[in-house]
């Protein structure tokens, strides 16, 4: 079928995309942890939080709009940015206007100083071309990744330079401004589109996006509780320390899987009206998303206790624990991210509301409850508890509304579940042989032989499931095919 070929190069792309996008920010992370502390990265992600927040209340989805509608004309184009900009510059007055109310509440007067630069930066943000939403309507997923390539080649050394010369969280305030300025300009450099002032559809959009607006809300609540929370609880260091375990600890969910999803969601609309296809699609990709997300939380929630302290420093061994259950978490939640795409392709944005809903309660719940309680790891267990709730959600509504058997959706995971448990049984037991190690070079060692014994116990497990299973069609068939094919040539 012509729409799932597509998904599949759209999601081959997209996810090269996001781990080029990746590794080079966390060459970028691994650099700044090096030269700043976790006060730092605390004190900007109380601001960054803010930020995210108003930008969410101007977050009204209508690029997926334009994604999702079948023949979007200029109008439609020009009214998104048009709204674009007009919620960019109140977003910026605001920060501005906000920026001693803030202070005073988190008793940091540096942000009083911050917050005009990071206003600036939400508003170039909010200038970028919204021509390049075509890029996914066509399934041409490879210009995507040129812009994100492009975007952190460009970025990332001037934020490393700025963070060698200045030395505290400025490197960070003016990098993310430099970084906003690039990837507009790189919009408008990768795609003809110039857009002009118009509000002639505002009522249809915004008719649209009106349910997707309240997912993003909740969305956000759940992304960015932690930093509100923390931040006033537990002060500028344990935000920190939760911010760079959040870092590494998300990969599953936000940087392998947010991709292929992203890939997906055209495809599904297409299929919208052939819900027996369209399940058999969505069970495909949840399949992929299992084989790739699981063995990677997984693998950090191992070699955390190796990679921290070598890659990150001394300083932020505190993040450790906090990493593995958050590692976890992500992979739990990746899990299930892509049942709301669907929801959004059959045109039933209310059901993802309703998600986004529970896995927002239960995360600031889990997460005010365990603080108060000073349960230890308090954070790292609320969102893994959060996790495991979301997932039962999406488990019971997918069973109930889209009819998909417990047996269906067992079939799609079970392979990489017993990949990962061979996973653990490899590195446990590499580590074990080596153990702990004392120099650099033992630590070198110790997180290479792990991931590769790690690896190579995953690939066997899960195609030795796979082949007593009977092969059946999946991601396991296509990996083994592209072997097949680079062998014969």
């Amino acid at each position: 079928m012509q729409v799932t070929r597509g998904m599949a190069r759209g999601a081959a792309w997209m996810l090269a995309a996001r781990l080029v996008d990746k590794v080079l920010g966390l060459l970028s992370t691994l650099f700044l942890a090096r030269l700043l502390v976790p006060e730092d990265f605390g004190l900007v992600a109380i601001a960054t939080a803010v930020i995210a927040f108003l930008a969410l209340l101007a977050n009204f989805s209508f690029e997926v709009a334009l994604i999702q509608h079948p023949a979007p004309n200029r109008g439609h184009y020009d009214t998104v940015w048009t709204i674009g900009l007009i919620f960019g510059v109140a977003i910026a007055l605001v920060l501005i206007a906000i920026s001693y109310p803030l202070a005073s509440f988190y008793n940091e007067p540096r942000l009083v100083a911050i917050m005009p630069v990071l206003a600036l930066s939400a508003l170039l943000g909010q200038l970028h071309n919204v021509g390049c939403v075509d890029f996914s309507r066509n399934l041409q997923f490879h210009k995507e990744f040129l812009l994100s390539l492009y975007r952190r080649i460009l970025t990332v050394p001037i934020t490393i330079a700025l963070a060698y010369w200045l030395r505290d969280y400025w490197a960070l305030i003016w990098g993310a401004a430099v970084t906003a300025a690039v990837g507009t300009l790189l919009t408008y450099a990768m795609h003809p589109f110039r857009p002009r002032w118009s509000l002639a559809y505002k009522a249809e959009l915004f008719g649209f996006s009106k349910w997707l607006f309240l997912s993003n809300l909740l969305q956000f609540v759940y992304l960015r509780a932690g930093d509100f929370i923390i931040g006033k609880l537990r002060g500028a260091y344990e935000l920190g320390l939760f911010t760079m375990a959040n870092e590494f600890g998300s990969l599953p969910a936000t940087e392998l899987v947010a991709p292929i999803n992203r890939a997906a969601f055209p495809g599904y609309s297409r299929l919208a009206s052939d819900r027996a296809n369209l399940i058999e699609v969505y069970l495909r990709v949840m399949g992929l998303i299992a084989l790739v997300a699981l063995p990677v939380g997984v693998g950090i929630a191992l070699t955390a206790e190796i990679f921290v302290p070598l890659l990150l420093g001394s300083k932020w061994v505190g993040a450790i624990p906090l990493l593995q259950l958050m590692a976890l978490a992500g992979a739990i939640v990746a899990l299930w991210s892509n049942t709301s795409y669907v929801f959004l392709a059959i045109g039933r944005p209310g059901r993802v509301t309703m998600l986004s809903g529970f896995q927002a309660t239960t995360t600031v719940m889990f997460l005010i409850g365990f603080l108060l309680l000073d349960v230890q790891n308090g954070v790292g267990w609320a969102i893994l508890a959060a996790a495991v709730a979301f997932a039962a959600s999406n488990l019971y509504v997918s069973h109930v509304d889209l009819k998909i058997g417990w047996r269906n959706a067992f079939a799609a995971l079970y392979r990489p579940a017993i990949g990962c448990a061979a996973l653990v049984i490899s590195v446990v037991w590499i580590q074990a042989l080596l153990g702990p190690p004392a120099a650099l070079v033992e630590e070198l060692l110790a997180l290479g032989l792990s991931i590769a014994v790690g690896a190579a116990g995953y690939t066997v497990a899960v195609l030795a499931a796979w082949w007593l299973s009977g092969r059946p069609a999946g991601p396991e068939s296509y990996a083994v095919e592209l072997m097949r094919k680079w062998r014969l040539r």
